[in-house]
């Protein structure tokens, strides 16, 4: 009952969170603003692919949700993180070993 409960709460905070990425990511049309944009739609597709966890654990399938859902929002999560160094930090160490520059 109280997992159930969960879910259902999850889903909908959840998938209501993923409005606010998806929109910054359509209002900004490029330039130079084209990093935050990337990083908006990277983050929603993290937020939308945990929202799809938690409504397949909802729906019973565990093995969606824990064998590939689950795996694949913290790889997007990671990404997300991988990219936000990238743009606020273009000098970083990270970012120049990512490029392929010198140490």
């Amino acid at each position: 009952m109280y997992v159930t409960s969960f879910h259902i709460v999850s889903v909908i905070a959840i998938f209501s969170a993923a409005i606010i990425p998806i929109y910054i990511s359509v209002r900004i049309k490029g330039g130079n603003k084209s990093g935050l944009r990337n990083l908006m739609i990277i983050l929603a597709s993290f937020i939308v692919v945990h929202g799809f966890y938690h409504l397949a654990e909802l729906l019973g399938y565990h093995t969606l949700g824990d064998g590939f859902l689950e795996p694949l929002s913290v790889a997007i999560l990671i990404v997300f993180g991988v990219a936000m160094i990238r743009i606020l930090y273009p000098n970083s160490i990270l970012t120049r070993k990512l490029r392929g520059g010198s140490r």
